[in-house]
This record gives C-alpha cells, structure tokens and sequence, in this order.
C-alpha cells in the first residue's frame, strides 16, 4: 500500500491526491510558527501529549485504510484489502477480530450520522446502542412497540458505563501542519478542536486519534474535518461499570430482545452489562471470518 491518500473523493472523486507527508513534498506550503522560547516550551509540552496508539489500533487503521481505498470490504475485488489482512494477521491479529472491523467500518460520508441510543431492560440490563440513522425520534418511534412488549424503556443509561469516542482521522494536503514539529502541531490541533487527548497511530499514512466525550463526538468531529483532517472512521466504546448475570429463562428472553433490535436496519453495536453477551457473539462471528480468509 502506498502512503497516505486524501480522502476527500466526494469532492474529486475521478483524481486520487496524495497526502504524503510534507516531509516527502517540499513544494507543498508548510506554516511555521514563530520561534520563541516560550512558543518552543509550549510545543514541546503538547508533544509529550501524543502516545502512539496501540498495536490493535494500528492494525485496524490499516484494514479501514485499505477498505476505503479500495471502495471495497471484498478482498477478492480489493487487493489492498486483500494484502492488508495478510499483513496483520502476520503481526498477530485474529481472524475473527480482522473480519469485525471490516464488518463495522463505517463510510466517512456517513459518520457524522453515528448517533446513540440508550436503553433499559427490565429494570436491571443497560443497553447503549450505536446506531447509523439521521432521525433518532423517528428510530424510537418505530421501536416503540417492541419496547413495550419486553418491559423496557429508553432512559439515561450512560452513567453506568465506563466510555469514550474516537475519531480517526488522516492528515490531508488541507491540513496546516508544521512538519518540523509534526506532534505539537497535531496536540494544538486537538487542543483546537477540544479533544480530551490525541494518539498518533500511524506516520506513514498519517493517521491520527482524536478522543472525547461519546455526547461531543458531533462537535469534535465539525472542528477536526474544519481543520483539514480526513475523517477515516468514528468509533464508540463504552464498558460497563458493573455486570450482571442472568438467569437462564431471562437470559432466553433478553437474547430474543436483542436479535430483534439488531434486525433493525440502523442498529450497529450493542454495548451492555450483561455477562457473556460479548463471548456468544464472538462464537457467532467465527465462520463469516473463515469466509474471508478462504478469500485471501
């Protein structure tokens, strides 16, 4: 895979523009900030703010990356695709967990449509819900009946989890960074746009995270595509502060209520406090995984 691309293919979509670092296109324009000491001690205490993300991010950049380059999630009609998932699988990554993020990449002209939605299951299950729809109150609506019929409600339930947002974006020819100073440009930058902190996750393709709160994710994403930035992908996570463990006749009638939730068109992720939920749906993703790699 070459380096990094713009992503702003709804704009131009026929002509591909590269976003190679500055640092390998020395005609393109650079702004340099003034050089003071006091400016100096400042980047320098931004830059500290910067970690490298983790492993498992990294390698979910690259298989998000090669899907939007490719305008594909298929490795048999995508070769970036298809060499990415050779490439981290080779660093480690499970096959199962390689075929979730495939499954889950959102396109980025749909991102600023990811909303949330909470609700509470006969008084002891929180559930929080990433949803891919503009209409919210209309989604309830439709939900209604179904809510009724299984004891629940839609409540505040996000003060029992444990969560953050991401927003994975890539440094595009727009974005006025000092390549000199790449880290504190990118740590004023998130200071900027009013993210909670920022991870560089890869600098060939010039990848960055930016972390918030899940209720300014709407906010945060405005300001960092107004900066320039690319937006790849948006990302919910929400632990639960405590779990539960129902019993097995509850437990029955709770998957029932999620399997119809989730045939909703506009349900992507459900996050909850229920023990073993996350497990039963790994055992579920084994074979659709397979399926891929048989394509590799």
């Amino acid at each position: 895979m070459c380096s990094f691309r713009t992503a702003n293919k709804e704009a131009n979509p026929l002509k591909e523009q590269p976003t190679t670092s500055r640092r390998h296109a020395p005609d393109s324009p650079v702004i340099v900030t003034k050089n003071t000491m006091k400016r100096v001690k400042y980047e320098n205490l931004l830059a500290q703010s910067v970690s490298q993300a983790p492993l498992e991010c990294r390698l979910a950049h690259k298989l998000r990356l090669a899907v939007y380059e490719g305008n594909s999630t298929n490795p048999r009609q995508n070769r970036f695709l298809k060499t990415a998932i050779r490439r981290v699988r080779e660093q480690g990554l499970s096959l199962h967990a390689a075929q979730q993020i495939i499954n889950n990449y959102g396109d980025t002209r749909n991102s600023q449509h990811r909303q949330i939605l909470q609700i509470r299951y006969n008084r002891r299950v929180f559930l929080i819900c990433t949803l891919r729809t503009a209409n919210v109150v209309e989604l309830k609506s439709r939900l209604m009946p179904l809510i009724r019929a299984y004891n629940a409600s839609f409540v505040n339930v996000i003060h029992n989890f444990h969560s953050s947002a991401t927003i994975e974006a890539i440094i595009s020819l727009q974005t006025s960074l000092d390549f000199s100073n790449l880290e504190g440009s990118i740590a004023r930058d998130a200071h900027a746009c009013k993210a909670q902190e920022c991870e560089m996750v890869d600098y060939e393709t010039g990848a960055v995270n930016f972390k918030c709160e899940p209720s300014e994710m709407d906010a945060v994403l405005k300001r960092v595509r107004a900066k320039g930035y690319t937006v790849l992908h948006t990302e919910y996570s929400f632990k639960p502060k405590k779990f539960i463990k129902l019993e097995e006749s509850e437990n029955e009638k709770y998957k029932k209520f999620r399997t119809k939730l989730m045939k909703t068109q506009d349900f992507d992720v459900i996050f909850d406090n229920v023990v073993g939920m996350d497990e039963e749906e790994i055992e579920t993703g084994i074979a659709t995984a397979d399926c891929v790699v048989a394509a590799v």
